[in-house]
């Protein structure tokens, strides 16, 4: 199986780690500098360095940059292999899929879907935001009725599979990092947005709100790690790889 581009990259920094090119407790050069240097995408890099985070190979402190970590810190965990895919891919994919899910669930779906979807995203809406579980739980839920409503099953089974890929060890590396009420607040807000143009069955508008809401959570990932000041990339630029 072909090695995923996020893959060559953190083993090629590793190797760079062992060579000692870069010192234990040393800073890394900023990302844009890093993937030039590199030849690589900005967002390819920042999945290998989550790659090599959960490896324990280095820390990213995020709003502070990626720190380098001593070889008496570091776990046993290896790079390479056939790792998940990383984070931005599957928002990418979830932005294409889920998108269209949503228009083709506005003009398809039956009263009591719709009511279904709506409830979901009221109860997220009034729930205490600190309950991590029940959080995750109605999130699913709310994505799940959207997808299962549409009237096909095939990408309704592709992007489930997509949001299940948030218990990968990539993802839940970022999310750890970046998790705070704020965030979830955000998310249900999106929820509700989305929720209400399909109720009024604003086919277009519950489209364009759920590419809205996973766009925010692509830059909360190209954010994730920035030092202080720096701008995350538009949504979309150096998608290609």
């Amino acid at each position: 199986m072909t090695k995923k581009v996020y893959q060559q990259i953190a083993q090629q920094l590793a190797a760079d780690l062992d060579a000692g090119i870069f010192a234990p407790g040393t800073k890394l050069p900023p990302e844009r500098e890093l993937a030039t240097s590199l030849g690589v995408s900005r967002t390819s890099l920042r999945e290998a360095l989550l790659a090599l985070e959960f490896a324990g190979r280095i820390e990213i402190r995020d709003r502070a940059g990626v720190f380098v970590k001593a070889p008496a810190e570091r776990t046993a965990v290896a790079i390479g292999g056939d790792g998940p895919p990383g984070p931005y891919e599957v928002l990418e994919s979830r932005r294409l899929i889920e998108g269209e899910l949503t228009y083709r669930t506005c003009l398809r779906a039956s009263d009591r879907a719709i009511a279904e979807i709506v409830g979901a995203a009221r109860e997220m809406e009034r729930m205490d935001l600190d309950d991590l579980k029940r959080f995750r739980r109605v999130d699913r839920l709310f994505h799940v009725l959207i997808a299962q409503a549409a009237g096909n099953s095939v990408l309704a089974d592709l992007s489930i599979s997509l949001w299940d890929q948030r218990d990968g060890p990539l993802w839940s590396t970022w999310y750890r990092g970046t998790r705070s009420s704020e965030n979830r607040a955000r998310s249900a807000a999106f929820h509700v947005e989305i929720a209400t143009f399909l109720e009024a069955r604003q086919a277009s508008a519950a489209r364009a709100a759920m590419e809205r809401h996973i766009d925010g959570i692509i830059e909360r990932f190209l954010r994730y790690g920035a030092e202080t000041g720096a701008t995350a990339e538009p949504v979309g630029d150096d998608a290609g790889r």
